[in-house]
Formats: C-alpha cells, sequence, structure tokens
C-alpha cells in the first residue's frame, strides 16, 4: 500500500491532490461525489475496459486469420493462396504455426489492453508470482476432477438436445501422425491456448476486478470466459470450469495452477482423442471410464481433506464496499457492451446448431 494514498484512493484510482468531484442534485446544487457515485464510476470504467476487450477478442478471431496467413506465406511457409478464389491451401505444418499465431493475437492482444489500462495495479508479476504452496499442492488434482466432471456434464447436455431434436455440430481436427507436426498440435490445442487463457481471463480479467470484491472478480471473469466459447457445449464446461478456476486462482494467489490443470486437461483430451484414432472405439471409451473414476475419486477425496481441514475454504473476499454486489452485477448486465458480447455469443454459435424435425 502506497503510504501517500489512502485505502479508498488507491483502491478507485482516485489521484490524491486532485480537486474533489462533484455531483449536481436537483434542488441541493453541487454536492461532493459521494463514497458511492466514486465506486461506481470507477466499476463502469473498469466494465467498460473488460467489455471492449472481448469484443476486440471477438473481432481478431475473426479478422486475424487472413493476415497471418498472407504474412506466413510472404515468410515462406508451405501456403498457397488461389487469387481467384481466395481458397488456401497449407500444410499441416503451416496450419498449426496459424492457429498458434491466431491464438497468440487474438487471446494477447485483448489481455494486453486490460493490462495497460489497469497498469497501476501491478502487471503480469502480480498474478504470475509464486503460489501459495498448501493451496497449490492439492488445488491441481482438484480441478483435473472437476475438468472431468464438467466434460461430462457437457456430454449429458449434448445429449439432451440430440433428444429433443438439436444437433451441434462439431468441428474437430485430428492430431496429426508425423512427430513434428504432433509437437505444434500440442502446442496450438494445449500449451499456447491453455496459457493465454489464464493469461486473460483468470489474470487480467479477475486481477482487475478484484478491488471490488472476490466474488465480483469470480463471477465477470467465468461469464466472460463462458460467452467467449465457440459452441454450446464448451460454454457449458467453460462456465462449471470457469469458477473453479477462478476460485482457486484466488484461493493459491497465482495463476499457476489454473495453468498447470489446464494444459494436463487439454493434454489429456489430445491422449484420448489419440485412442479413438488408432485403437478400436471399446477400447478408448473402456481407457476414458478409468481416468476419469479414477481423477473423479482423487479430486473427490482431496476436496473432502481440503473443506475439513480448512476452516475458511469457501470465505473468500466478498466486501460490498461501497456497492453491494447486488448494485454490481446489476452495473454489469445493464452495460450496453454486456449485451453486445452477449449477442456476438449468440452469432457466433448459430451456425453449429441444427435443428432437425
Amino acid at each position: 500500500m502506497d503510504p501517500n494514498y489512502d485505502e479508498h484512493e488507491q483502491r478507485f484510482s482516485t489521484p490524491p491532490q486532485a480537486p474533489k468531484q462533484v455531483t449536481y442534485v436537483n434542488g441541493l446544487g453541487f454536492l461532493p461525489e459521494t463514497p458511492q457515485q466514486a465506486e461506481h464510476k470507477a466499476l463502469t470504467i473498469q466494465y467498460n475496459i473488460l467489455l471492449f476487450s472481448t469484443l476486440l477478442l471477438f473481432f481478431l478471431r475473426a479478422v486475424s486469420f487472413a493476415p497471418i496467413v498472407n504474412l506466413l506465406s510472404l515468410c515462406g511457409l508451405d501456403i498457397v493462396i488461389n487469387p481467384l478464389t481466395n481458397v488456401v491451401t497449407m500444410s499441416i505444418v503451416s496450419a498449426q504455426m496459424v492457429e498458434i499465431l491466431t491464438n497468440a493475437v487474438y487471446l494477447g492482444l485483448p489481455a494486453l489492453v486490460i493490462l495497460l489500462f489497469n497498469r497501476r495495479m501491478g502487471g503480469v508479476g502480480r498474478f504470475l508470482s509464486k503460489p501459495n504452496v498448501g493451496t497449490t499442492r492439492y488445488s491441481v488434482l482438484i480441478l483435473l476432477g472437476t475438468g472431468i466432471m464438467a466434460y461430462l456434464l457437457s456430454r449429458i447436455f449434448v445429449g439432451v438436445l440430440q433428444a429433443g431434436g438439436v444437433i451441434l455440430l462439431q468441428d474437430q481436427a485430428q492430431p496429426p501422425a508425423n512427430l513434428g507436426a504432433f509437437v505444434l498440435y500440442f502446442v496450438s490445442s494445449a500449451l499456447v491456448p491453455a496459457f493465454l487463457e489464464e493469461i486473460l481471463f483468470r489474470g487480467a480479467v479477475l486481477h482487475a476486478m478484484r478491488r471490488f470484491g472476490d466474488i465480483i472478480a469470480i463471477a465477470v471473469s467465468t461469464v466472460l470466459y463462458t460467452l467467449v466459447q465457440p459452441s454450446v457445449d464448451k460454454m457449458v464446461y467453460a462456465f462449471i470450469m470457469g469458477l473453479a478456476l477462478s476460485y482457486f486462482t484466488v484461493r493459491s494467489g497465482s495463476i499457476w495452477s489454473p495453468i498447470a490443470a489446464s494444459v494436463t486437461l487439454k493434454s489429456l483430451f489430445i491422449v484420448l482423442s489419440l485412442l479413438n484414432v488408432y485403437f478400436p472405439e471399446d477400447f478408448a471409451a473402456k481407457v476414458f471410464c478409468l481416468i476419469a473414476a479414477g481423477l473423479l475419486l482423487l479430486a473427490l477425496f482431496l476436496f473432502t481433506w481440503f473443506v475439513r481441514n480448512d476452516d475458511l475454504a469457501f470465505q473468500i473476499y466478498s466486501e460490498d464496499t461501497y456497492l453491494t454486489n447486488r448494485a454490481k452485477i446489476k452495473t454489469f448486465v445493464s452495460n450496453f457492451g454486456f449485451w453486445m458480447v452477449v449477442v456476438l455469443a449468440f452469432l457466433y454459435i448459430v451456425p453449429y446448431i441444427q435443428i432437425i424435425g
């Protein structure tokens, strides 16, 4: 804490020597700005930054592919662009390079925008610092079990939709057989997305919102993480995992536990997809059931141990400050930018939904 700032000024970024803000009240004239008004202003500005960055993510995801392909083509990669039809033909290695750079652009730039606007609160070092060892040692395994549970629930959700005549179109790439291409596939599908997603949502977004209370920070980061997913089933998975990842980020004081859990889960799903390609379907299903059962039982045991041995397990910083949590949520959902994000998310997933009958 900077001794030249009082607690309120540090929390809501009001310069110590700045003239007092005033607000006009009908019948009373100009009155000094109340703490509630100051916090509401700071909260609205923060929401605008986060929602602008989320809109930027949608924009970059839509437009970054073409310039990256052209750039890599100029750099000599095996990419051919038909000038008449604009059809792109590329090797597997080139496709993975495009995927890596695309992820870096549309996940990295929004995170950078948030960090630059909130640089006074501390940079990347704050949430990439050494985590709480006592929490980290069991949080990764609990998160792995939570990921398996979230995956199973998303599959159940898909099954319910299919029973009602709604089909979710899946567009999943198969892991390449070539070793070099597979390494790049692993980097583009597991390492880069896991690291950048945690930097953006559990790092930049969550960190920026924590001064308004951890409950609000967890809620906002989870909602935004859910809305940017490319399909409905992934939204179900992301909502459950977003809550768990955000919670253990707060508990451990760092994003290293969520990064480790995300990389491990994505790696596990890649291994399972390999089993489906190179082994009979029954064998792959049995292996998945064994792994899932083991991780779920281990996570349940560790979670029970964690709750019984930590009296503060669910007591996170939820101070209402000058605004209640209800008022903070109302400010978020009444923001025009939030509904722009919701509409874009809806438009993004609609092409992958097919209604039968």
